[in-house]
């Protein structure tokens, strides 16, 4: 018979083993099958309303007219802010901010409508918690917007009296005209910005803990050694490893299809990008997490382990990215750790795919990395894969 075709056939056989040995597992199937699923939809539905709406602040009205109650009533009417709480003292506002009830306040002095009338500086002063950055600039640009818009009013209705014609009253209280077009994420959504990066940390993380798993539970079967199956030995330990790693790949593949294709389409989070891209993208970061999982997962000694180690690790992962720092600003040994490290490059590659609109040339500095990590990723498990059996043949041999 043709030696590739049986080289073939004993990699499907293996790959069927592997895909039989998951589904017995439940700890790997909850890994592998029930997380990707769970997971992206839960992280999702949380972050689906993409920006905060009607948060709830407290107004202390010093000057209590009906000027800082038009104030007040345009600060309520805002998307943003519902003023939740009026209250007299600062005292009070302060133990309702405490209590979790307002996420601000916001007070106007007293002689506001005098100085407004005065055509003189009225001043408003804003407190919001600076400890969650989503709450502090809502807060902030919320206030701040309104004071302008406000202001803007009371100019404009002083010009007119003063016989300025309609037609040249924006010149006159906004001489430069600020455009502003946020682009890529148009709503300045929370979930847009952060979902390509969870979904693509999730494939590797979930890859790691899985595979490590499966490794972990392997020597713990024998001992503490990773013992290969007396089948391996029997075919070969090359085809055992390539239909192991062919596994992982289609069933991590079928889950990047689904976080990266369905769950944004479902949620309706952008896409810009084009989907057959994306996916193609993914054929080397899938790779690549692979081989380094497989590596990896020769050195837990108890299943529990990676569990462990890449849980915690996301964080780390996640923060060399770049998605929540810039790399630039880097010290040199991380600079080094976010480039061996699949999900640095994946995230930044699937961002500009799936929220710039970017085609795989664009990419082509993360595909590189991704190709090349791939390449010594599996190099080092074919290395360590090869000398577990060279130790199993002299074991035997003995």
């Amino acid at each position: 018979m043709n030696p590739l075709f049986e080289k073939i056939k004993s990699i499907v056989y293996f790959a069927s083993l592997e895909l039989y040995s998951i589904v017995k597992d439940s700890g790997v199937v909850l890994i592998f099958f029930v997380a990707p699923l769970i997971y992206p939809a839960l992280y999702s539905f949380v972050y689906q309303k993409e920006a905060l709406q009607d948060l709830p602040v407290a107004v202390i009205n010093l000057d209590n007219s009906q000027t800082s109650r038009t104030f007040i009533n345009m600060l309520d009417a805002t998307s943003t802010l519902s003023v939740a709480e009026k209250v007299q003292d600062f005292h009070q506002a302060q133990q309702l901010f405490l209590n979790k009830k307002i996420y601000g306040i916001i007070t106007v002095d007293k002689g506001f409508e005098r100085d407004v009338l005065r055509g003189e500086q009225a001043h408003i002063g804003v407190y919001s918690d600076g400890s969650y950055l989503m709450h502090y600039k809502t807060v902030l640009t919320t206030a701040t917007k309104t004071g302008l818009t406000f202001g803007g009013g009371v100019q404009a209705k002083k010009l007119l009296m003063s016989g300025v014609p309609e037609s040249q009253l924006m010149a006159k209280i906004n001489p430069v005209n600020l455009v502003s077009k946020p682009l890529f994420n148009a709503s300045g959504g929370y979930g847009t910005y952060l979902m390509p990066a969870i979904a693509a940390l999730v494939i590797q993380q979930l890859l790691l803990i899985g595979i490590g798993m499966i490794g972990g539970t392997h020597r713990e079967s024998n001992e503490g050694k990773f013992v290969l199956p007396k089948v391996v030995t029997e075919r070969g330990w090359e085809s055992w490893f390539l239909g192991r790693a062919l596994t992982y790949f289609f069933i991590f593949m079928l889950a990047s299809f689904y976080l990266f294709i369905v769950i944004f389409k479902w949620f309706e989070f952008p896409i810009h990008g084009n989907s057959v891209d994306v996916m193609l993208f993914l054929v080397p970061y899938v790779l690549a997490s692979v081989f380094l999982s497989m590596w990896l997962s020769t050195y837990f000694r108890f299943r529990v382990q990676s569990m462990m180690l890449f849980l915690f690790s996301s964080f780390v992962f996640l923060f060399v990215s770049g998605i929540s720092w810039p790399v630039e600003a880097f010290p040199p040994f991380f600079k080094w750790l976010a480039y061996i490290i699949p999900s640095t490059h994946g995230i930044q590659g699937i961002v500009k795919l799936q929220i710039f609109g970017a085609d795989l040339t664009a990419v082509q500095p993360q595909l590189n990395a991704l190709w090349t990590l791939c390449l010594v990723f599996f190099s080092t498990a074919v290395l360590r894969f090869w000398q577990l059996s060279r130790k199993q043949e002299l074991h035997n041999e003995i």
